[in-house]
């Protein structure tokens, strides 16, 4: 019974904690307390209650049973009856748990004096077992001396044991106190003696970091936040403080211990604003007040104060927008005048200001789920500007009907004076007003064009002429006002880049590096070769960070990153010394150089010195030999040294260096100082003690009897010193074996410089590791402002969204295969090999080592993960890329605390000479970074995922444990039971990682309804921005990357926005984005060039000199406070804000804003990799573009805009789109009309009399020809973008290069992507977002996948050109004959081909015979599979065909439908006149006995598409009648062709006629679906819509099996699909095959 009592225990108990992994696979230890449902979140003492238990479960089961009853009683005080959603499972599974404990006790009623008794006990057992107040003694020592000392990191493990154990201790002290309640108060005075309170109260007060806190800890005290030191952030916390002028707080308010009230209390107390949003806006006034001071400098004194020019920053700020709007009215604001406002009082309204916006909700309503028309409804714009609600509705119509009025009376008048005559006085006032209204208009025209006139009108707005003129120029509107540019912002140049290694320290200080006090005095001395080591010794720890860093990615390896690393410069070597990567190999080649030149000195140095990094290795060698040789010998030993030196140095100076050496002799040279370096290096031992004694010896002997010839005659007595030490043996007995690190270095490097004899040109290999160092270098020559001190840069956030995208791959995941047998890991083994190779070596791992080795290692398993996540598309890669600003803000911090406080005397007490190795366990420069950066990832549905334990929540919570400075918004959904019904509350929220690797709320601010009004990602980004801090942000995707050595600009971009550029100031900076998934495909490598292009070239013109850059995404740098106070930086309206990108640029610009553009920074940026994710891309995009058409956003900016800024934003917008379509409808027009031309005959006959006449005019424009494809143009920006990026004659091999891979057939298929879904949105609206999907895309695409992608954008359209091109073919008239036709038709075929047969061209193995007999399977499956509730389109064509109607959903769409759909009757009307069987006859009556013919086919149609299961018992039957019919038609056509005039290219004429007309009233019959319906017709609809699917599938596929035939096209297509992986030696074709048994038949 025991027994099984324990494992009901341990069921109860796992099905409430979860698993307990710890470390595992990275899901972290949840708890009980993980479990504690939403409802009951609110309470935090629970979950920590709950966690404690956990944690002590093992050590004393009796107190985790007293803390699980406590936390019972809790829930059961929150919600007694159990309505909110999980609260009654909760309670249930921990009583469980409860009497299972209580049944192991013996009998008795439960005594809660014996509960305080045995807490207490156990309190103080578990003190003494982990020596609190030692604990704290050692970290306060080690706090205050780890500064310049390497015990950060004990400091690190010290500081956490003590939070978790004051954490429990916390816990165990709130619940003694709570149940101490229970008992009579002589009872509890027993129980806990005074002494004890005492300490307990002590510990209590130790815990800061159970107060939960974002950056700040303004309602705990805390002693290991170094942010709360900072003289500015004190300062910020005193300006909020309660002053003399603020009424008195009531009595019952309550306060913190840790803090004073302030004024956001006193807001709290009268507008009862929420308790969070009060938290949260005080921490962000601090936050913002703190940083704004710290640019005015450091504040001084104990007791600091905040400057006013601080306050007036943020004042004006934040108000600005406030303050004009009242400008604009004009009504004065709140305050009479700005100017007499005290501190206190800016303070106050700032405070209020954001207490109402961290509270503000948005609306919408009516919008039928974004399907009505966006007149009939309301949105986010519609409320932002003219404030709607029930009581405005009135006074808004009331404007509207006495407008209306006006107007009706004016046209009564009109009408009369017409009616009057001309020389009425009527007539004559109204041509009198009319002209003085057009005059004024004109001059005013003309006025608001001269830009000072412009600007003018804007400073006197207030005056009522002003207002009246700019009523007349409709410019009466606040939104857009004053947007035109000066005439001389348009032109800027760009400086030149240089690549040598030498100068990067010197630009490096230039740009990132803060100014140094001695850098300006070695600049004002010119002291070159002392600034040139200042400058390396301070550029070192830079770059050795970067390469540490990539070693880290696995981007080089082991062996590149000791290449790599660059020596500290620091010691006394009178030289800069440079990374081995430079220097490798330069000994030898000096070496051979001296020995086989035969000129003079000079000329074999100049030899040498033509190599700049030969000569630096040679002069490096010759000082480090020195140094260390003096540094290890003493006494004679020291003395020869000097002698050889001395010589050496005197030979030089009499230039007779060839003869008194034997340079034939250094390779014995050589040899013996890699025997002398190669034993210092190791540790000390006797033998290595005797071995280096006497490879110094051989050394001694080899350079005077072989190499040198020494002159003793200037110093006999210190060379018979010399000879006699060595004639006794002890020369170099005195060795001194070298210990201090630096010496140690120094003699390593030495070893390297004298063993590497491979050149290291080629190192890094990796290309990206190549492709960033070399961004970066060439980026320190570029413009940028100057970078501040970290203490004194903006401060600004990283924001990016989350909904339900990968976060990190699972081991099921990476193991997973696909259809072809290929599993993630595999390919990324393949794609990724020396990456591959360098993780095995980094985690000591042979590069032999299988998969199942790695899965038996838990660690192990999570660095593979990790490994493969770091290299997709995740959540993780973006987090770990954003988290290197944090990283790079810390190095830089750290160094410049060091350098400010002596690192030289530093240095030398401590001996710290790994100071930028530690920089991340500095307290100081970890609150530095956090008071400057906030990284925010807003996971809208973490709530869900986590109550559904979806292992997306788990990996959230690893990212989160993972880096500390990471905080989590979500909004939490509760559902409970309220008076009876059912309640929904939903919860914007904000959490971080505990001490316990759990989660922690911080703030929980309850919204006021459904947030989800609008589009899914902007509304996640809206209820989340409240939790952002600093002056900017930047907007970062989830599928974006960032790099450590970016991440160090980051501080110079933030200062672009207080540089000139222009009339206006930045509000956002655009960054320029690298795109990292184009290195493997054909396709990728298009996408990515593309995308390039576009954010290099195109958006650096669209910034200047156009002035119309907008915002294309991420990852622009928003001015944060700029947008905050205009709307914010995404409108969410559904469907018109589908792009939401574009509109916060729209908004910036039309807020008179500036968007700029940098390309001296750089952001990973992943693209989509297969054809059909960049057409759901781009399908998105162009849908989305179709909105802005209909948007007011486009309007305002068109109508306000100068003439030149308007045509340029015109075509980089929506005409881009408008002009693609319009290029597609030009085809289509030019088509169209040669096919009437044709039909007609009127084209033969114009050419006759063209001929006869000789009108060459007339004779040109009937045969014009298309010598070029119209999709090659769109490649222009990108060949312009590789000139300008690597050169002409690159440019050029690159773009023949894409031609052979048929990058014209891609462009031209985006085309009609584009086209198709751009006009789809002008015609029905309806714009939606396409999820693409984010995974690795090498993979065959079944026929049937492609064919629903496909159908209706391009195969239908690319039929009806290739048909248009047939009947050209057939009855046109050409004088070119064959010839003729091909230049004329070449190009539109070629549009229709690449149309049809592009997505099987770019699918991987689209012609391998089994996979197209697979794909047929498919196909046919697919096909004629009955559609049904339920069933998708992915399974049924029928659900598919309805998916695809669902965009007419209105009138107006089902009449623009039907006209569009008139023209496929052309065909048949013109075709059948031609036919042998009418003969020359041109009656009406032929035409119809046509439409006769085409009814009979209908007949027969509706015959063959009987349903055989609808007629059970008729099936023998109904087959008879199908033959029988069948055998009929075939007769009777073949009676016609015998015995009348039909012929037999009259059937195959009849075809070109009748099928598009069947199209035709098919594509009407289904615009007019619920009219069809009614007619009993849609059964027959639909079979005939089957059918043409059915022939249009068929003709697409006969030519890819025919090509499948022949196994060389697949081979082909594969190389030509993957000539990326080809040319970086991949084995493309392991991938494809995978380990599919089918592969090879």
């Amino acid at each position: 019974m025991a027994r099984a009592a324990a494992n009901w225990e341990r069921l109860v108990r796992a099905a409430l904690r979860g698993e307990r992994l710890a470390g595992a696979f990275g899901v972290p230890v949840t708890g009980i307390a993980g479990n504690v449902p939403s409802s009951l979140g609110n309470n935090v003492h629970i979950d920590e209650v709950l966690r404690a238990a956990d944690e002590i479960q093992d050590e004393d089961p009796t107190v985790a049973r007293i803390l699980c009853e406590h936390a019972y009683t809790l829930a059961q005080n929150l919600d007694p009856n159990s309505e909110g959603r999980g609260v009654l499972q909760f309670k249930t599974g921990l009583m469980s748990v409860i009497r299972q404990k209580l049944a192991k006790r013996e009998g008795g009623a439960i005594d809660r004096s014996q509960d305080v008794a045995k807490l207490q006990e156990f309190y103080k057992l578990y003190r003494e077992k982990h020596k609190v107040d030692e604990l704290c003694e050692d970290e306060m020592k080690l706090r205050e001396s780890a500064v310049f000392s390497g015990n950060l990191g004990e400091l690190e493990r010290k500081t956490l044991k003590r939070k978790k154990v004051l954490a429990t201790l916390k816990v165990l002290w709130s619940v003694i106190e709570e149940i101490t309640r229970e008992i009579s108060p002589e009872d509890a005075d027993k129980l806990i003696s005074e002494e004890m309170k005492r300490v307990m109260q002590k510990d209590a007060e130790r815990t800061e970091d159970v107060v939960a806190y974002n950056i700040i800890p303004l309602d705990a005290l805390s002693t290991t936040n170094a942010i709360v030191n900072f003289p500015e952030v004190r300062a910020a916390i005193s300006a909020l403080q309660y002053h003399r002028e603020l009424p008195r707080l009531p009595a019952t308010f309550s306060v913190p211990d840790a803090r004073n009230s302030d004024m956001l209390d006193l807001l709290h107390c009268v507008f009862g604003f929420q308790k969070d949003n009060v938290t949260n806006q005080r921490e962000h006034v601090v936050h913002l007040l703190a940083n704004e001071q710290s640019r005015l400098g450091k504040l001084p004194g104990n007791e600091p104060k905040i400057d006013e020019g601080a306050v007036h920053v943020v004042f004006s700020k934040s108000l600005d927008n406030y303050i004009k709007w009242c400008n604009y009215l004009p009504l004065p604001p709140v305050w009479n005048n700005t100017e007499s406002l005290s501190k206190e009082k800016k303070l106050l309204y700032v405070c209020l200001y954001y207490l109402i916006w961290g509270e503000a909700a948005n609306e919408a309503a009516n919008n039928d789920n974004g399907r009505a028309p966006h007149s009939a409804w309301r949105n986010y714009d519609d409320f932002n500007e003219f404030f709607w609600h029930i009581g405005h509705s009135d006074d808004v119509w009331c404007l509207f009907n006495i407008s209306w009025i006006c107007n009706y009376q004016s046209a009564l008048a009109i009408l009369k004076a017409f009616q009057d005559g001309t020389n009425s006085a009527t007539f004559k006032i109204y041509v009198f007003v009319i002209s003085a209204y057009v005059g004024a208009k004109i001059i005013i025209g003309l006025l608001m064009s001269v830009p000072c006139c412009r600007g003018l009108t804007d400073y006197c707005y207030r005056w009522s002429v002003v207002r009246l003129a700019k009523w007349m120029h409709q410019e009466n509107n606040y939104v857009g006002r004053g947007m035109h540019e000066r005439p001389n912002d348009y032109i800027k140049s760009v400086e030149a880049v240089h690549r040598f290694f030498e100068k990067f320290p010197e630009a490096f200080m230039d740009k990132l590096h803060v100014a140094v006090p001695k850098r300006k005095q070695l600049l004002s001395s010119s002291q070159h070769s002392e600034l040139n080591k200042f400058d390396a010794s301070k550029f070192a720890p830079f770059w050795n960070e970067i390469v540490r860093n990539m070693r880290e990615e696995d981007y080089i390896n082991n062996t590149e990153l000791d290449l790599l690393l660059m020596p500290k410069n620091n010691g006394s070597l009178p030289i800069v010394q440079w990374p081995l990567f430079l220097l490798a190999s330069k000994v030898f080649l000096a070496k051979d150089i001296a020995i086989d030149c035969k000129d003079s000195q000079e000329e074999l140095w100049l030899r040498i010195s033509k190599d700049e990094y030969m000569q630096y290795a040679v002069v490096e060698c010759y000082h480090s030999i020195h140094y260390i040789l003096t540094s290890i010998l003493d006494k004679e030993g020291l003395l020869w040294v000097k002698r050889i030196y001395d010589g050496i140095q005197d030979s030089i100076s009499k230039r007779n260096i060839q003869s008194d050496l034997h340079f034939s002799r250094l390779p014995n040279v050589i040899a013996k100082l890699v025997a002398v370096a190669g034993i210092l290096k190791e540790t000390e031992s006797t033998d290595l003690r005797k071995g280096a004694i006497n490879a110094i010896q051989d050394l001694y002997e080899v350079v005077h009897h072989e190499v040198l010839s020494v002159d003793m005659s200037g110093n006999i007595d210190e060379w018979e010193k010399i000879k006699q030490a060595r004639a006794e043996g002890r020369l170099f007995n005195n060795l001194k074996w070298p210990t201090d690190s630096g010496l140690k270095d120094l003699i390593k490097r030495l070893y390297s410089l004298l063993t590497i004899k491979e050149s290291a040109a080629n190192v890094p290999k990796n290309l990206e590791a190549r492709r960033r160092l070399e961004f970066f270098t060439n980026s320190l020559f570029m413009q940028m402002p100057v970078a501040r001190p970290v203490s004194e840069m903006l401060s600004f956030s990283v924001f990016t969204p989350y909904y339900s995208e990968t976060v990190l791959y699972s081991k099921d995941e990476l193991q997973k295969r696909n259809e072809d047998g290929i599993s993630t890991l595999f390919y990324l083994q393949k794609i990724y090999p020396d990456e591959w190779k360098n993780f095995l070596a980094r985690i000591n791992r042979d590069e032999n080592t299988t998969d199942s080795e790695l899965f038996s290692s838990p660690n192990d398993m999570m660095e593979l993960r990790l490994w493969a996540s770091y290299r997709g598309q995740t959540l993780a890669r973006t987090v770990r890329g954003m988290m290197y600003y944090r990283k790079a803000l810390m190095l830089q911090s750290y160094l410049e605390k060091l350098q400010s406080e002596d690192i030289e005397s530093a240095v030398a007490t401590t001996g710290l000479v790994l100071a930028d190795i530690h920089f991340e366990l500095s307290p100081e420069a970890r609150a530095q970074a956090d008071l400057k950066f906030t990284y925010v990832v807003t996971c809208q549905i973490y709530g869900v995922q986590k109550g559904e334990r979806k292992p997306e929540a788990a990996d959230i919570a690893l990212l989160m444990q993972r880096n500390e400075a990471l905080r989590v918004a979500y909004v939490d959904i509760v559902e409970s039971v309220k008076n009876g019904k059912p309640s929904t509350e939903y919860y914007s929220k904000l959490v971080k990682a505990d001490i316990h690797g759990k989660d922690k709320e911080i703030y929980s601010i309850k919204l006021p309804g459904n947030f989800k009004l609008g589009e899914g990602k902007p509304e996640n980004q809206n209820h989340a921005i409240i939790f952002t801090r600093g002056n900017a942000v930047q907007t970062i995707d989830m599928n974006q990357d960032n790099y450590f050595e970016e991440a160090l600009k980051m501080r110079n971009l933030l200062e672009e926005f207080y540089q000139n550029h222009g009339k206006h100031k930045p509000s956002i900076l655009g960054v320029r984005e690298h795109v990292f998934t184009g290195s493997v495909s054909s396709l990728a490598s298009f996408m990515s060039n593309q995308e390039t292009s576009f954010v290099t070239l195109g958006q650096r013109v669209l910034a200047n000199p156009l002035k119309v850059r907008m915002h294309y995404g991420h990852p622009d740098v928003f001015d944060r406070i700029f947008h905050i106070t205009r709307g914010g930086i995404s409108k969410a309206s559904r469907v018109i804000n589908i792009s939401e990108d574009i509109y916060a640029g729209f908004n910036s610009t039309l807020r008179l804003g500036n968007i700029t553009h940098h390309e001296y920074i750089q952001v990973g940026k992943g693209r989509d990799v297969g054809l059909n994710q960049i057409a759901l891309f781009e399908g998105k995009v162009a849908g989305g573009n179709g909105e802005q058409v209909l948007s007011r956003d486009i309007y305002r900016l068109g109508q306000l805009f100068d003439f030149f800024r308007m045509l340029s934003f015109y075509v980089t917008t929506i005409g881009f789109y408008f002009c693609t379509m319009l290029t597609v409808w030009t085809v289509y027009i030019f088509l169209y009309g040669k096919t009437y031309l044709a039909l007609s005959g009127v084209g033969e006959s114009i050419q006759n009399r063209a001929d006869i006449l000789q009108n060459t005019a007339l004779n040109a424009a009937l045969n014009t020809q298309f010598l070029f494809q119209i999709g090659v143009f769109t490649a222009i920006p990108m060949i312009l973008g590789f000139i300008l990026e690597f050169g002409v004659l690159t440019a050029f091999v690159s773009f023949i290069t894409m031609q052979f891979q048929l990058c014209s057939v891609f462009f031209t298929f985006s085309l009609g992507t584009r086209t198709h879904y751009f006009g789809r949105t002008i015609l029905h609206g309806g714009a939606k977002y396409r999820a693409t999907g984010r995974g690795f895309v090498v993979r065959h695409i079944k026929f049937a996948e492609n064919y629903r992608l496909y159908s209706r954008s391009h195969f239908v359209k690319g039929l009806e050109v290739a048909l248009l091109l047939l009947i050209f073919l057939a009855y046109g008239f050409n004088n070119g004959g064959a010839v003729g036709y091909i230049l004329l038709s070449i190009s539109s075929w070629f549009m229709s081909v690449s149309w049809l047969f592009a997505p099987y061209i770019f699918n991987p193995s689209g012609f391998e015979w089994q996979k197209v007999v697979e794909d047929f399977r498919d196909w046919t499956n697919w096909l004629f599979y009955r559609g049904g509730i339920g069933v998708k389109g992915e399974e049924s064509w029928e659900a598919w065909w309805d998916e695809e109607l669902a965009h007419i959903h209105n009138v107006g769409g089902r009449i623009l439908e039907t006209v569009l759909s008139l023209r496929f009757f052309i065909f048949q009307y013109g075709v059948v006149y031609h036919m042998d069987a009418s003969g020359s006859s041109k009656a009406l009556l032929i035409y119809w006995i046509s439409w006769a013919v085409l009814g009979g086919l209908f007949v027969l149609l509706l015959v063959f598409g009987l349903n055989p299961k609808a007629m059970v018992h008729f099936q023998l039957f109904l087959r008879l009648i199908k033959s029988i019919a069948l055998l009929m038609v075939l007769a009777g056509l073949v009676v016609a062709v015998v015995f009348t005039r039909l012929s037999v290219s009259d059937v195959f004429a009849a075809i070109l006629a009748f099928v598009p007309t069947g199209w035709g009233v098919l594509s009407i019959a289904v615009a007019w679906k619920p009219v069809v319906k009614k007619l009993g017709l849609w059964k027959t609809v639909r079979s005939l819509a089957r059918l043409y699917d059915a022939g249009t599938g068929m003709i697409i596929f006969v030519p890819i099996a025919i090509f499948s035939w022949f196994p060389f096209i697949s081979t082909f297509q594969t190389r030509l699909l993957f000539n990326q992986a080809f040319s970086r030696g991949l084995e493309i074709s392991l991938i494809l095959a995978g380990n599919n048994p089918n592969a090879g038949v």
